[in-house]
């Protein structure tokens, strides 16, 4: 398989009128993080990926700017598969809108473990109206978003970094690292170590 890196400001700094979250993969609140590729897709995407590979080991004229061309392709064609797929969630426009401003709120303050009350007070609702939003639309409670992204970044930590189980804990936020690894272990079914072997 591959894995393609990249920041945020490298996509911005050459399509500055576009966010990340419109790409449905990128946007976990709204959509589902997983596309299965059909077979009949598979080799145009390699050739996309392909050529990213290329440009990326070569120091050609305006390297920078060839990447992010091959990389919005990419995306692109992902984003067709995914529509094709129909995998959206359900929901209001009214309502989708103030989950992806939750979202990013959840991606900017899920270490400092707010109260559920100041997601709802930055977004000037009440309590109970967001969580009736988040579960009618997603099927989970504002909690249980924030639990998600924190194991995202979790699992990311402990597969691409050198981080130990009790630095990752820190780094989250957990400075009682028995209480993370029991919540980790709740949530994946496995300890830290036993995911990062797995995923090695």
């Amino acid at each position: 398989g591959f894995i393609i890196f990249f920041t945020s400001d490298f996509y911005v700094k050459q399509y500055p009128d576009r966010k990340l979250f419109q790409y449905p993969f990128f946007n976990a609140m709204l959509h589902k993080p997983i596309l299965l590729i059909p077979a009949t897709e598979k080799a145009a995407l390699l050739q996309t990926i392909s050529l990213l590979q290329q440009e990326h080991l070569q120091q050609g004229l305006m390297k920078q700017e060839m990447l992010s061309r091959y990389l919005d392709i990419l995306m692109i064609h992902l984003t067709r598969i995914y529509e094709a797929q129909g995998t959206v969630s359900n929901g209001s426009s009214g309502e989708l809108v103030q989950l992806q401003a939750l979202g990013n709120l959840i991606d900017l303050h899920y270490k400092e473990h707010r109260p559920v009350s100041y997601y709802a007070e930055q977004l000037h609702v009440t309590t109970k109206q967001l969580n009736d939003t988040c579960k009618r639309s997603l099927g989970k409670t504002i909690n249980d978003l924030v639990q998600v992204r924190t194991i995202l970044e979790a699992q990311r930590l402990l597969v691409h970094s050198g981080l130990t189980s009790s630095q990752i804990a820190a780094e989250l936020g957990y400075y009682d690292k028995a209480y993370f690894f029991r919540f980790f272990k709740k949530q994946t079914g496995m300890t830290p170590e036993q995911f990062r072997l797995t995923n090695k």
